[in-house]
């Protein structure tokens, strides 16, 4: 399961102590914080075991889908197929990004069409404890898995924030011009 906020000013120096929570925010949803007891907790049901290897070694690790956090926190990670709708406004969620920062400033990104079950699928965690053991401080308290990746470059120690992004925000291109 993973978490995700965008926070836009967000301090390029990190503190050394871990957070006892991870932030979620951004595009369209108002800011939420969840710790480790919330997490287990709300979502208790879908707490799913997930052997993972990473540096030499497999552990199993208590998580839930990133994408059931981002539903909970006001995401809108739910696919509604509208054919005939205005094009500006259809598939809305397919256009959405979490971008998953960790403590140290590590970034990864997924979108949200690979997330989403109905589309891409993909297996994206949020690790709760490991080995039936609270995550240590160096990796945790809370982790990012990313199993289904071929390269373990998106899993993410000591997970901070998760930010949602809008995909169809307007931009500016160099010459000023939206």
């Amino acid at each position: 399961m993973a978490l995700c906020m965008l926070v836009l000013g967000t301090p390029s120096v990190f503190s050394d102590e871990a957070p006892a929570s991870i932030h979620i925010g951004g595009a369209g949803i108002s800011g939420s914080d969840w710790t480790v007891d919330q997490l287990q907790k709300q979502f208790a049901k879908e707490v799913t075991s997930v052997e993972y290897a990473g540096h030499g070694a497999k552990h199993t690790y208590a998580c839930i889908p990133l994408v059931s956090l981002l539903k909970a926190a006001g995401a809108p990670a739910v696919l509604k197929m509208e054919p005939k709708a205005d094009p500006k406004t259809k598939s809305h969620s397919l256009r959405f990004v979490a971008v998953v920062r960790g403590r140290d400033g590590y970034v990864v990104a997924f979108s949200f069409t690979e997330l989403l079950p109905d589309v891409g699928g993909r297996h994206v965690w949020v690790a709760l404890d490991e080995d039936g053991q609270p995550i240590s401080d160096q990796e945790g308290p809370i982790r990012l898995l990313s199993p289904d990746d071929q390269k373990p470059a998106r899993s993410v120690h000591q997970l901070a924030d998760i930010t949602i992004l809008d995909t169809a925000a307007a931009t500016t291109r160099p010459d000023g011009t939206p």
